[in-house]
């Protein structure tokens, strides 16, 4: 499964009708539509609305296809799942996004008139033979919550009140 995703924002899919040719993988696409729809091995969802949860999207794909921007990428790492992604040059945090993708994670680049156009699937391939990243072993939030457990109390744990 491929999540195209834009993250949340709605978008105009334009290569949808091209996905057919890639079957057997299938492909999830959030914020296309107003309400689901399915065509051949696409899932088109509407975008932020229940009870689609991106993060379980995330960790159900194989690959997530979609602009890099801070949430998307944090997800894809955490799942450990490949990302093939567009970069965004006016915003400030892209080239940071971008080292960081390129350092920890199996991605691609793909360019913005590709990923529009869908000539990005010409890439899917090589993407999808990328090995999955072991997701880390350090869940964020539980390591937040045992600090701030630990903080100022005697024997280091909150007690039950």
């Amino acid at each position: 499964m491929v999540l195209v995703t834009m993250g949340g924002v709605r978008w105009d899919y334009t290569f949808v009708p091209r996905l057919a040719a890639f079957a057997p993988v299938h492909f999830v696409i959030p914020g296309a539509v107003d309400v689901a729809e399915r065509h051949d091995n696409t899932l088109l969802l509407p975008a932020n609305l229940p009870p689609w949860y991106h993060p379980d999207l995330v960790h159900a794909s194989d690959a997530v296809i979609g602009k890099l921007g801070y949430s998307t990428l944090a997800e894809a790492f955490h799942a450990g799942t490949r990302f093939g992604y567009v970069p965004r040059p006016r915003f400030r945090e892209s080239d940071v996004c971008e080292r960081y993708v390129e350092a920890r994670m199996p991605g691609l680049r793909l360019s913005g008139p590709r990923f529009a156009s869908g000539e990005w699937l010409s890439q899917l391939p090589e993407l999808l033979v990328l090995p999955r990243r072991t997701a880390p072993a350090a869940n964020g939030a539980a390591q937040v919550a045992t600090y701030v457990s630990d903080l100022g109390l005697p024997g280091g744990r909150l007690a039950a009140v």
